[in-house]
Protein backbone atom coordinates (compact mmCIF):
# COMPACT_ATOMS: atom_id res chain seq x y z
CA UNK A 1 0.00 0.00 0.00
CA UNK A 2 2.78 2.46 0.99
CA UNK A 3 4.31 1.32 -2.46
CA UNK A 4 0.93 2.66 -4.52
CA UNK A 5 1.01 5.74 -2.58
CA UNK A 6 3.93 6.54 -4.16
CA UNK A 7 3.32 4.59 -8.01
CA UNK A 8 -0.20 4.03 -8.22
CA UNK A 9 0.78 2.31 -10.90
CA UNK A 10 2.86 -0.02 -9.91
CA UNK A 11 1.63 -3.22 -11.47
CA UNK A 12 3.77 -5.75 -9.05
CA UNK A 13 2.17 -3.72 -6.03
CA UNK A 14 -1.08 -4.47 -6.76
CA UNK A 15 -1.02 -7.95 -8.10
CA UNK A 16 0.58 -8.70 -4.61
CA UNK A 17 -1.90 -6.38 -2.84
CA UNK A 18 -4.49 -8.25 -4.61
CA UNK A 19 -2.59 -11.86 -4.04
CA UNK A 20 -2.47 -11.04 0.06
CA UNK A 21 -5.96 -11.47 0.23
CA UNK A 22 -9.60 -12.64 -0.52
CA UNK A 23 -11.48 -10.32 -2.59
CA UNK A 24 -14.73 -9.71 -1.81
CA UNK A 25 -17.64 -7.21 -3.08
CA UNK A 26 -17.08 -4.56 -0.61
CA UNK A 27 -13.40 -4.84 -0.77
CA UNK A 28 -11.88 -5.25 -3.93
CA UNK A 29 -9.44 -3.36 -6.18
CA UNK A 30 -11.62 -3.55 -9.76
CA UNK A 31 -12.09 0.47 -9.82
CA UNK A 32 -8.25 0.37 -10.12
CA UNK A 33 -7.45 -2.50 -11.68
CA UNK A 34 -9.63 -1.69 -15.04
CA UNK A 35 -8.50 0.97 -16.30
CA UNK A 36 -4.80 0.35 -15.67
CA UNK A 37 -5.28 -2.75 -17.41
CA UNK A 38 -6.15 -0.82 -20.56
CA UNK A 39 -3.21 1.23 -20.15
CA UNK A 40 -0.53 -1.46 -20.04
CA UNK A 41 -2.57 -4.18 -22.15
CA UNK A 42 -0.08 -3.51 -25.20
CA UNK A 43 3.11 -4.17 -22.47
CA UNK A 44 3.50 -7.58 -22.08
CA UNK A 45 5.23 -7.73 -18.86
CA UNK A 46 2.70 -5.27 -17.11
CA UNK A 47 -0.16 -6.72 -18.96
CA UNK A 48 0.39 -9.92 -17.20
CA UNK A 49 0.93 -8.65 -13.87
CA UNK A 50 -2.56 -6.92 -14.01
CA UNK A 51 -4.52 -9.49 -16.04
CA UNK A 52 -3.48 -11.97 -13.17
CA UNK A 53 -4.69 -9.38 -10.54
CA UNK A 54 -8.13 -9.20 -12.33
CA UNK A 55 -8.19 -13.34 -12.62
CA UNK A 56 -7.00 -13.52 -9.07
CA UNK A 57 -10.37 -11.09 -8.51
CA UNK A 58 -12.37 -12.52 -10.61
CA UNK A 59 -12.02 -15.96 -9.13
CA UNK A 60 -12.53 -14.68 -5.52
CA UNK A 61 -15.94 -13.06 -5.97
CA UNK A 62 -16.92 -15.96 -8.18
CA UNK A 63 -17.25 -14.91 -12.02
CA UNK A 64 -15.37 -17.75 -13.09
CA UNK A 65 -15.62 -16.74 -17.38
CA UNK A 66 -14.49 -13.42 -16.18
CA UNK A 67 -11.43 -14.81 -14.36
CA UNK A 68 -9.94 -17.08 -17.19
CA UNK A 69 -11.04 -14.04 -19.89
CA UNK A 70 -8.56 -12.13 -17.83
CA UNK A 71 -6.39 -14.38 -17.65
CA UNK A 72 -6.20 -14.48 -21.47
CA UNK A 73 -6.09 -10.74 -22.34
CA UNK A 74 -3.30 -10.32 -19.70
CA UNK A 75 -1.10 -13.24 -20.91
CA UNK A 76 -1.67 -12.42 -24.99
CA UNK A 77 0.58 -9.75 -25.32
CA UNK A 78 3.52 -12.24 -23.88
CA UNK A 79 2.14 -14.99 -25.67
CA UNK A 80 2.76 -13.77 -28.90
CA UNK A 81 6.26 -12.49 -27.61
CA UNK A 82 7.13 -16.13 -26.64
CA UNK A 83 8.06 -19.17 -28.58
CA UNK A 84 6.92 -22.66 -27.28
CA UNK A 85 8.28 -25.05 -28.98
CA UNK A 86 6.19 -28.04 -28.36
CA UNK A 87 8.87 -30.21 -31.19
CA UNK A 88 11.85 -28.87 -28.53
CA UNK A 89 10.32 -30.18 -25.47
CA UNK A 90 9.60 -33.17 -27.12
CA UNK A 91 13.04 -33.55 -27.84
CA UNK A 92 13.92 -32.92 -23.85
CA UNK A 93 11.19 -35.35 -22.63
CA UNK A 94 12.45 -38.22 -25.21
CA UNK A 95 16.25 -37.53 -24.29
CA UNK A 96 15.25 -37.83 -20.40
CA UNK A 97 13.56 -41.15 -20.83
CA UNK A 98 16.68 -42.16 -22.52
CA UNK A 99 19.02 -41.62 -19.82
CA UNK A 100 17.32 -44.74 -17.96
CA UNK A 101 15.59 -47.88 -19.82
CA UNK A 102 16.20 -50.36 -17.07
CA UNK A 103 18.49 -52.32 -15.18
CA UNK A 104 20.82 -52.32 -17.88
CA UNK A 105 21.60 -48.92 -17.27
CA UNK A 106 22.43 -48.67 -13.61
CA UNK A 107 25.76 -47.91 -12.84
CA UNK A 108 28.20 -47.97 -9.94
CA UNK A 109 26.95 -43.94 -8.57
CA UNK A 110 27.95 -43.08 -4.99
CA UNK A 111 26.20 -44.65 -2.33
CA UNK A 112 24.65 -41.85 -0.17
CA UNK A 113 20.76 -41.99 0.95
CA UNK A 114 21.24 -38.54 1.89
CA UNK A 115 19.22 -36.76 -0.83
CA UNK A 116 15.85 -36.50 -1.35
CA UNK A 117 14.53 -35.31 -4.17
CA UNK A 118 10.85 -33.77 -4.56
CA UNK A 119 9.71 -33.38 -7.74
CA UNK A 120 6.98 -32.73 -10.25
CA UNK A 121 5.15 -30.46 -11.82
CA UNK A 122 5.08 -26.55 -10.21
CA UNK A 123 1.55 -26.08 -8.01
CA UNK A 124 0.71 -29.34 -7.55
CA UNK A 125 2.42 -29.81 -3.32
CA UNK A 126 5.81 -30.45 -3.80
CA UNK A 127 6.24 -27.48 -1.31
CA UNK A 128 3.99 -28.98 0.88
CA UNK A 129 5.24 -32.63 0.66
CA UNK A 130 8.89 -30.40 1.45
CA UNK A 131 7.73 -28.69 4.37
CA UNK A 132 6.32 -32.11 5.91
CA UNK A 133 9.20 -33.64 5.70
CA UNK A 134 11.45 -31.12 6.88
CA UNK A 135 9.40 -31.00 9.43
CA UNK A 136 11.10 -34.01 10.78
CA UNK A 137 14.55 -33.84 13.25
CA UNK A 138 16.62 -35.35 10.70
CA UNK A 139 15.68 -33.54 7.75
CA UNK A 140 17.11 -30.27 6.36
CA UNK A 141 15.17 -28.35 3.22
CA UNK A 142 17.71 -27.03 0.76
CA UNK A 143 15.24 -25.30 -1.03
CA UNK A 144 15.08 -25.21 -4.97
CA UNK A 145 18.35 -26.40 -5.77
CA UNK A 146 20.14 -25.99 -8.99
CA UNK A 147 23.01 -28.20 -8.39
CA UNK A 148 22.35 -31.72 -10.45
CA UNK A 149 21.65 -30.05 -13.46
CA UNK A 150 23.68 -27.83 -13.72
CA UNK A 151 26.27 -30.20 -13.01
CA UNK A 152 25.19 -32.46 -15.43
CA UNK A 153 25.83 -29.16 -18.21
CA UNK A 154 29.13 -28.86 -16.60
CA UNK A 155 30.36 -32.45 -17.01
CA UNK A 156 28.75 -32.83 -20.77
CA UNK A 157 30.16 -29.37 -21.94
CA UNK A 158 26.98 -28.14 -23.18
CA UNK A 159 26.89 -24.41 -22.24
CA UNK A 160 23.20 -22.50 -23.52
CA UNK A 161 20.29 -20.98 -22.31
CA UNK A 162 18.28 -24.00 -21.46
CA UNK A 163 19.12 -25.93 -17.16
CA UNK A 164 16.67 -29.01 -19.16
CA UNK A 165 18.05 -29.69 -23.02
CA UNK A 166 18.23 -32.58 -25.18
CA UNK A 167 21.72 -32.41 -25.92
CA UNK A 168 23.01 -32.53 -22.16
CA UNK A 169 21.18 -35.62 -21.31
CA UNK A 170 22.04 -37.32 -24.52
CA UNK A 171 25.65 -36.33 -24.22
CA UNK A 172 25.24 -38.65 -20.79
CA UNK A 173 25.79 -41.40 -22.38
CA UNK A 174 29.33 -42.66 -21.09
CA UNK A 175 29.18 -40.64 -18.69
CA UNK A 176 31.34 -41.24 -15.11
CA UNK A 177 27.97 -41.11 -12.81
CA UNK A 178 30.01 -41.79 -9.90
CA UNK A 179 31.86 -38.59 -10.22
CA UNK A 180 28.59 -36.89 -10.58
CA UNK A 181 27.07 -38.37 -8.10
CA UNK A 182 30.04 -37.18 -5.53
CA UNK A 183 29.99 -34.03 -7.46
CA UNK A 184 26.61 -33.50 -6.28
CA UNK A 185 27.30 -34.29 -2.47
CA UNK A 186 29.91 -31.79 -2.50
CA UNK A 187 27.56 -29.79 -2.96
CA UNK A 188 25.64 -29.94 -0.11
CA UNK A 189 28.27 -29.41 2.27
CA UNK A 190 27.40 -26.68 4.52
CA UNK A 191 23.87 -27.28 3.63
CA UNK A 192 23.01 -28.94 7.52
CA UNK A 193 24.92 -31.60 9.36
CA UNK A 194 26.63 -34.90 7.81
CA UNK A 195 23.66 -36.70 9.72
CA UNK A 196 20.92 -34.96 8.21
CA UNK A 197 19.10 -36.03 4.93
CA UNK A 198 18.55 -33.16 2.14
CA UNK A 199 15.58 -32.17 1.00
CA UNK A 200 16.10 -31.20 -3.25
CA UNK A 201 13.13 -29.33 -4.26
CA UNK A 202 13.48 -28.37 -8.11
CA UNK A 203 10.25 -29.48 -9.27
CA UNK A 204 11.33 -29.73 -12.71
CA UNK A 205 14.00 -32.60 -11.31
CA UNK A 206 11.36 -34.94 -12.72
CA UNK A 207 13.80 -34.47 -16.04
CA UNK A 208 16.67 -35.95 -14.03
CA UNK A 209 14.81 -38.48 -12.45
CA UNK A 210 17.08 -41.66 -14.15
CA UNK A 211 20.60 -39.70 -14.05
CA UNK A 212 19.77 -38.61 -10.25
CA UNK A 213 19.35 -42.41 -10.25
CA UNK A 214 22.64 -43.81 -11.76
CA UNK A 215 24.82 -41.02 -10.26
CA UNK A 216 23.34 -41.45 -6.53
CA UNK A 217 21.22 -44.87 -6.02
CA UNK A 218 20.28 -44.84 -2.90
CA UNK A 219 18.22 -41.79 -2.82
CA UNK A 220 15.18 -41.28 -2.90
CA UNK A 221 12.97 -39.44 -5.18
CA UNK A 222 9.41 -38.24 -4.91
CA UNK A 223 7.41 -37.74 -7.41
CA UNK A 224 4.03 -35.36 -6.75
CA UNK A 225 0.87 -36.26 -8.72
CA UNK A 226 -2.29 -34.09 -8.51
CA UNK A 227 -5.49 -34.03 -10.75
CA UNK A 228 -4.45 -33.57 -14.34
CA UNK A 229 -7.34 -30.08 -14.77
CA UNK A 230 -6.51 -29.01 -11.68
CA UNK A 231 -2.49 -29.41 -12.23
CA UNK A 232 -2.97 -27.65 -15.50
CA UNK A 233 -5.69 -24.65 -14.41
CA UNK A 234 -2.51 -23.64 -11.37
CA UNK A 235 -0.06 -23.34 -13.67
CA UNK A 236 -2.13 -21.50 -15.88
CA UNK A 237 -3.32 -19.18 -13.04
CA UNK A 238 -0.19 -19.02 -11.71
CA UNK A 239 2.25 -15.67 -11.94
CA UNK A 240 5.57 -17.55 -12.70
CA UNK A 241 8.65 -15.41 -12.77
CA UNK A 242 8.71 -12.69 -15.68
CA UNK A 243 10.72 -14.19 -18.78
CA UNK A 244 11.24 -17.85 -16.76
CA UNK A 245 11.89 -19.94 -19.51
CA UNK A 246 10.94 -23.39 -17.77
CA UNK A 247 7.47 -22.15 -17.32
CA UNK A 248 6.71 -20.81 -21.11
CA UNK A 249 4.03 -23.37 -21.31
CA UNK A 250 2.45 -21.35 -18.79
CA UNK A 251 1.67 -18.52 -21.07
CA UNK A 252 -1.23 -20.42 -22.81
CA UNK A 253 -3.77 -22.98 -21.66
CA UNK A 254 -3.36 -25.78 -24.61
CA UNK A 255 0.43 -24.97 -24.10
CA UNK A 256 -0.09 -26.28 -20.39
CA UNK A 257 -2.12 -29.18 -21.46
CA UNK A 258 0.40 -30.32 -24.30
CA UNK A 259 2.97 -29.68 -21.04
CA UNK A 260 1.00 -32.02 -18.93
CA UNK A 261 0.81 -34.99 -21.19
CA UNK A 262 4.53 -35.16 -22.07
CA UNK A 263 4.83 -35.15 -18.44
CA UNK A 264 2.31 -38.15 -17.73
CA UNK A 265 4.19 -40.19 -20.00
CA UNK A 266 7.77 -39.49 -18.69
CA UNK A 267 6.69 -40.17 -15.29
CA UNK A 268 4.96 -43.31 -16.36
CA UNK A 269 8.27 -44.25 -17.88
CA UNK A 270 10.02 -44.14 -14.33
CA UNK A 271 7.25 -45.68 -12.68
CA UNK A 272 7.93 -48.84 -15.00
CA UNK A 273 11.83 -48.75 -14.89
CA UNK A 274 12.82 -47.23 -11.15
CA UNK A 275 12.83 -49.33 -8.74
CA UNK A 276 9.75 -48.79 -6.05
CA UNK A 277 11.96 -47.90 -3.04
CA UNK A 278 13.78 -45.06 -5.06
CA UNK A 279 11.05 -43.50 -6.85
CA UNK A 280 7.80 -43.09 -5.50
CA UNK A 281 4.79 -40.86 -6.13
CA UNK A 282 2.26 -38.75 -4.02
CA UNK A 283 -1.24 -37.96 -5.04
CA UNK A 284 -1.91 -34.37 -3.57
CA UNK A 285 -5.30 -35.05 -3.23
CA UNK A 286 -4.43 -37.80 -0.70
CA UNK A 287 -1.65 -35.62 1.42
CA UNK A 288 -4.32 -33.06 1.86
CA UNK A 289 -7.66 -35.51 2.48
CA UNK A 290 -5.59 -37.65 4.84
CA UNK A 291 -2.63 -35.92 5.92
CA UNK A 292 -0.85 -38.62 8.62
CA UNK A 293 -1.08 -41.34 6.18
CA UNK A 294 0.41 -39.71 3.61
CA UNK A 295 3.32 -38.79 6.02
CA UNK A 296 4.17 -41.70 7.42
CA UNK A 297 4.03 -43.18 3.75
CA UNK A 298 6.45 -40.82 2.91
CA UNK A 299 8.79 -41.23 6.27
CA UNK A 300 8.68 -45.52 5.64
CA UNK A 301 9.86 -44.34 2.10
CA UNK A 302 12.93 -42.51 3.34
CA UNK A 303 14.17 -44.45 6.25
CA UNK A 304 12.54 -42.53 8.66
CA UNK A 305 10.72 -43.08 11.79
CA UNK A 306 7.82 -41.40 12.55
CA UNK A 307 7.47 -37.67 14.48
CA UNK A 308 4.15 -36.45 15.53
CA UNK A 309 6.00 -32.87 14.08
CA UNK A 310 5.21 -33.49 10.31
CA UNK A 311 2.03 -32.98 11.42
CA UNK A 312 2.12 -29.09 12.30
CA UNK A 313 4.84 -28.43 8.99
CA UNK A 314 2.91 -25.05 9.47
CA UNK A 315 4.26 -23.98 12.29
CA UNK A 316 8.11 -24.89 10.59
CA UNK A 317 9.55 -21.22 10.58
CA UNK A 318 12.35 -22.10 8.03
CA UNK A 319 12.14 -19.53 4.78
CA UNK A 320 9.99 -19.95 1.82
CA UNK A 321 10.96 -18.94 -1.58
CA UNK A 322 8.40 -20.28 -3.59
CA UNK A 323 4.77 -19.81 -5.12
CA UNK A 324 3.72 -21.51 -2.23
CA UNK A 325 4.75 -19.40 0.57
CA UNK A 326 1.40 -18.63 1.89
CA UNK A 327 -0.24 -22.05 2.13
CA UNK A 328 2.34 -23.48 3.61
CA UNK A 329 1.88 -21.38 6.67
CA UNK A 330 -1.61 -23.26 7.22
CA UNK A 331 -2.72 -26.46 7.75
CA UNK A 332 -3.89 -28.72 5.06
CA UNK A 333 -7.12 -27.95 3.18
CA UNK A 334 -9.33 -29.24 0.37
CA UNK A 335 -10.00 -25.89 -0.45
CA UNK A 336 -8.10 -25.96 -4.18
CA UNK A 337 -9.10 -30.15 -4.73
CA UNK A 338 -11.44 -29.88 -8.01
CA UNK A 339 -11.09 -25.82 -8.48
CA UNK A 340 -11.49 -26.78 -12.33
CA UNK A 341 -14.76 -28.00 -12.41
CA UNK A 342 -15.77 -24.21 -11.40
CA UNK A 343 -14.76 -22.93 -13.98
CA UNK A 344 -16.88 -24.88 -16.25
CA UNK A 345 -17.28 -24.71 -20.12
CA UNK A 346 -14.29 -22.25 -20.52
CA UNK A 347 -11.81 -25.03 -19.62
CA UNK A 348 -13.19 -27.48 -22.19
CA UNK A 349 -10.35 -27.10 -24.88
CA UNK A 350 -8.02 -28.11 -22.07
CA UNK A 351 -9.41 -31.29 -21.54
CA UNK A 352 -10.00 -31.93 -24.91
CA UNK A 353 -6.04 -31.64 -25.57
CA UNK A 354 -5.61 -33.66 -22.08
CA UNK A 355 -7.58 -36.28 -23.80
CA UNK A 356 -6.24 -36.63 -27.33
CA UNK A 357 -2.95 -37.20 -25.58
CA UNK A 358 -4.23 -40.48 -23.81
CA UNK A 359 -4.73 -38.30 -20.05
CA UNK A 360 -7.89 -39.31 -18.48
CA UNK A 361 -10.12 -36.50 -17.17
CA UNK A 362 -12.29 -37.59 -14.43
Amino acid sequence: RRILTITPDDVRAWHQLVELSRQTPENNHLAKLQPLFAEVAADPDRALFVGHALGKTYEDLGDYEAALDSLRRGKAAKRQRTAFYADEERAVFTAAADTFRGRADRGPGVASARPIFVVGLPRTGTTLVDRILASHPEVVSAGERKAFPMLVKQMTRTPGPRLFDAEAMIRTRGLDFARLGRAYLDSLRGVAGRESLVIDKLPFNFLMAGLIHRALPDARIVCLRRDPMDSCLSNYRQMFAVDAPLHAYAYDLGWTGEYYVLFDRLVAHWRATLPPDRFMEVRYEDVVSDQETQARRLLDFCGLAWDPAVLEFHRNEAGVATASAAQVRQPVHTGSVGRWRRYGAGLQPLEDTLRAGGVEVA
